[in-house]
């Protein structure tokens, strides 16, 4: 029974092969095409780093804030206890989850310009022609990452910042839920299976709809630069557009998360490979040099996901790029990857 299952499945997953092939092979050349972008445009590859580094200070600000909202309740001291227990009141606590809705708009919108940022350049990349034939001289855009943040920051804020806010929003009611369960598993209810189900069903909704408002607000910042519209109105076109292309959209997010996921793993085992060396080499009595390299494994997971994460995202970009190339009939702009996609005229 085991086997006629998994040669059922194995069918129906030849068949779905069969049936997307263009789109599978076309997501293919999206991801070489992204690299190559990538290559181009070094520079991108650092923008988390420099998004990171700017929310560094707000988060440190934050923390600083809310111990002293903390302490703008009344002490209780007890004898047997080390640390005195703070009484909050309603103005504290209603102040602190102000500020801390505060920390999670600043933060996301942060995040959203950097988005933004890597989304315009490449833009700016696929439809200048620079990676393509049709390039004259340097393939790189030294101006483009200021001409991105130009945009950002002289037209765009406030669909960024509507995109942050919703963000904020669901990461605000995530929040309230984890404490209003952490206060109920302090009760007898911890144990109650139907209060166990209902949690999880609810923790599964609440990370779903987290999940789905970062992907609306991803396509809809490409679509931002593409068209040089509103937060509301490019999220419908990008909804529309990612309908009309089901199929190509599927493929390229299932190739890049394959791919992505490679490259991760490759670069978390080779950086673990070399500490063992390095541990053997320079420390020869150390008997355990396996748990530096899970430590450095660990860490280099964390980072590779971070500037993985910018790959893919050009990749998401020159996708609705080239959809929209595709719609308008192609130029000689497309990038050399991806003409043999487009019907279009040799003259063009």
């Amino acid at each position: 029974a085991l086997f006629v299952v998994c040669a059922l499945l194995l069918v129906i997953y030849c068949v779905c092969i069969c049936c997307m092939w263009k789109a599978i092979a076309l997501g293919a050349a999206i991801m070489e095409t992204a690299s190559d972008f990538i290559g181009a445009n070094k520079k991108v590859v650092f923008l988390p780093f420099f998004a990171y580094l700017v929310a560094f200070p707000i988060i440190i600000w934050w923390t600083v804030s809310a111990v002293y909202i903390y302490g703008l309740g009344v002490a209780e001291f007890k004898p047997e206890a080390f640390v005195a227990s703070v009484t909050a009141s309603n103005q504290s606590e209603y102040l602190f989850l102000y500020e801390m809705f505060g920390m999670f708009w600043l933060v996301a919108w942060i995040i959203a310009i950097q988005i933004f940022i890597v989304g315009a350049v490449a833009c700016m990349w696929y439809f200048s022609g620079q990676g393509s034939d049709a390039a004259d001289g340097e393939s790189e855009n030294p101006v483009g990452v200021c001409i991105a943040i130009k945009w950002a920051f002289r037209y765009h804020l406030g669909s960024l910042a509507m995109g942050a806010f919703l963000v904020a929003v669901i990461t605000m009611i995530r929040v309230i839920f984890e404490y209003i369960v952490y206060q109920y598993e302090k009760t007898e209810m911890k144990d109650n299976i139907v209060f166990k189900c209902v949690t999880c069903y609810v923790r599964c909704i609440l990370k779903c709809l987290d999940a789905c408002i970062k992907f609306i607000n991803k396509n809809a910042y490409i679509q931002v630069a593409l068209h040089n519209r509103a937060f509301c109105t490019a999220a419908k076109e990008s909804f529309f557009l990612m309908a009309r292309n089901a199929a190509r959209f599927n493929a390229v997010q299932w190739t890049g998360a394959i791919l992505l996921f490679i490259g991760k793993l490759l670069i978390c085992t080779s950086c673990a490979f070399l500490t063992v060396m390095l541990v053997k080499a320079q420390y020869p009595l150390n008997e355990q040099p396996l748990i530096p390299a899970i430590i450095v494994g660990i860490f280099a997971y964390m980072i590779a996901s971070v500037f993985l994460a910018v790959f893919g995202f050009s990749a998401l970009t020159i996708l609705h790029c080239f959809s929209l190339d595709e719609e308008q009939g192609g130029s000689r702009n497309t990038p050399d990857g991806l003409k043999k996609f487009l019907d279009m005229d040799p003259e063009t």
